[in-house]
């Protein structure tokens, strides 16, 4: 069983401007602390001023943290180019995806 593990608490948010979000802080932490599945996919949605874009990067700091691949794409972003956006940001942290970026590439023939 592999367990990761991140300094600190977590759940405390260290900047003033991030508030109540302790709750889907530790849903995500917990959920990245769980050895299956291997992958996890978390979904943000809501109303724009809300925090989405704050609370990802929180969640994103977390799992690179806790030494996992992370990746985002927008909602409005078509399902092609969002691979192509994932497999750079994997790239961009040591990952190259070479599989993923072969059947890219054939769909894009």
């Amino acid at each position: 069983m592999s367990v990761r593990t991140v300094p600190g608490d977590p759940t405390i948010i260290k900047d003033d401007w991030i508030v109540g979000r302790q709750s889907e802080t530790s849903i995500f932490y917990e959920n990245m602390m769980a050895s299956d599945p291997e992958y996890a996919v978390f979904v943000i949605t809501g109303l724009r001023g809300f925090g989405k874009t704050t609370l990802l990067s929180r969640f994103g700091e977390l799992g690179k943290e806790g030494g996992c691949l992370v990746g985002s794409c927008d909602s409005e972003t078509d399902p092609i180019h969002a691979i192509s956006v994932l497999i750079k940001q994997f790239s961009d942290q040591g990952h190259p995806v070479k599989e993923l970026g072969k059947k890219y590439d054939t769909c894009q023939k």
